[in-house]
């Protein structure tokens, strides 16, 4: 009888030990994909700004409201931009990155090839992403990013999903640029143990 069960143990452990070579070669398989980061941008607010200029030509009061309200808001999504390119050109070296702005995401989704970023934060039609991608975009507040697969679903561990950090909003106030690079950092220290 303790055979039996001696035996059973013995086929269950190697049975656990299969399982984790099959998991640990398909998460090698995902952390050597390549990766598109989705930037996230104030496109629509820009356009609506732009139309409510056009059509307040005459108000000149409210017009320059509008017109300062634009140019903070194309100079923010200008840093944060470079933000990100600066911390991933910095700190992620595990595997290819791509760069596509929110405002052309969907074209990209569409099959649309010319929508990356160069390392200046301009649209380069020699870029071209690839069909197979892990991705990574922000959550809530644009600083927040989260890794995903091309289809929005959670990888499995020992993949990143997210870093978890004490007091974000605090963190990412004090200095974006540290929170961001942590972020990044992150990704890329899990991505390379999941290499392994």
């Amino acid at each position: 009888m303790t055979h039996r069960y001696l035996v059973f143990l013995v086929l269950l452990l190697l049975a656990q030990s299969c399982t984790r070579i099959v998991l640990r070669s398909e998460n090698t398989e995902l952390a050597s994909k390549p990766v598109v980061v989705r930037l996230a941008t104030s496109g629509k607010k820009i356009r609506f700004l732009k139309e409510k200029i056009r059509t307040l030509e005459n108000n000149s009061g409210q017009t320059q409201k509008y017109v300062k309200l634009l140019d903070r808001t194309i100079k923010e999504d200008k840093a944060y931009t470079e933000l990100i390119l600066t911390a991933f050109r910095e700190d992620f070296t595990c595997c290819p990155v791509y760069f596509i702005p929110d405002s052309l995401w969907t074209d990209f989704k569409k099959g649309a090839q010319n929508v990356c970023l160069d390392r200046e934060g301009k649209t380069d039609p020699g870029i071209t992403a690839p069909a197979d991608y892990l991705l990574i975009s922000a959550m809530g507040p644009r600083e927040k990013l989260v890794m995903t697969d091309k289809d929005d679903q959670i990888l499995p561990p020992p993949l990143p999903h997210r870093k978890n950090v004490f007091f974000p909003s605090f963190r990412r106030l004090a200095n974006k640029r540290k929170y961001m690079a942590s972020q990044v950092s992150y990704f890329n220290h899990k991505m390379s143990i999941a290499k392994l």
